[in-house]
């Protein structure tokens, strides 16, 4: 038969007492088969103390107003960033992004991040094949099936980055037309600037979130 010991602090003084609720129904409260300490609502829980996978924390910035851009090489969208501090250096961030694009021709996007405002980092681009090929993570043509007038495309990846940091990470999108100057691309908005009931604005948004890992 097992044991139940109550070993009192020598260097305490007051009276700890454990006392019973009021009921009249009998409870059994069955200990885990481990060692650790017992956590109560009025301690501070840190995240290392959190199983993996617990969100910690969720940053969003939301994007109503318009960006369009004729570059070859690529630039942040305006406006469309999101910034966030790892509580430890072993936390990952979960990156859900949602764009709205109206494009023209052939257009890629892709996810960077920035370290405590240092030099960008691209994220989830696809291999170096040959050396003509832009690496991005997402690459969208204005074929036939696609109004470039009219139409919007949503874009929607999700990413779990590891920036191995507890300095402020921010996270950007990133767009280019690099076949020709004469594409175009815009966020939020097609092609037709024409004020008509067909022709629709949209909003955009970039969330972040920590997981405890």
């Amino acid at each position: 038969m097992s044991k139940i010991a109550l070993s009192p602090n020598a260097s305490g003084t007051a009276l700890f007492t454990i006392a019973s609720p009021a009921t009249n129904t009998d409870r059994t409260l069955t200990l885990p088969d481990e060692g650790g300490t017992l956590m109560s609502t009025a301690a501070n829980i840190s995240s290392s103390q959190m199983p993996n996978g617990t969100i910690l924390q969720v940053v969003q910035t939301v994007k109503t107003d318009v960006f369009a851009t004729q570059s070859q090489s690529f630039v942040d969208v305006t406006g469309l960033s999101v910034t966030i501090t790892p509580s430890t250096s072993s936390n990952k961030i979960l990156l859900t992004p949602y764009l709205t694009i109206g494009y023209s021709g052939h257009v890629d996007m892709r996810l960077a991040r920035s370290i405590g405002g240092g030099a960008d980092t691209v994220l989830l681009i696809g291999d170096q094949v040959g050396s003509n090929r832009t690496r991005s993570t997402w690459h969208g043509y204005a074929s036939t099936s696609f109004n470039t007038t009219y139409d919007i495309q949503a874009v929607s990846p999700v990413y779990l980055d590891s920036p191995a940091t507890t300095s402020a990470v921010t996270y950007k999108i990133q767009l280019a037309v690099p076949y020709s100057s004469g594409y175009w691309v815009g966020v939020g908005r097609p092609y037709s600037e024409t004020d008509l009931s067909y022709s629709g604005y949209t909003a955009n948004t970039i969330t972040a979130m920590e997981v405890v890992a």
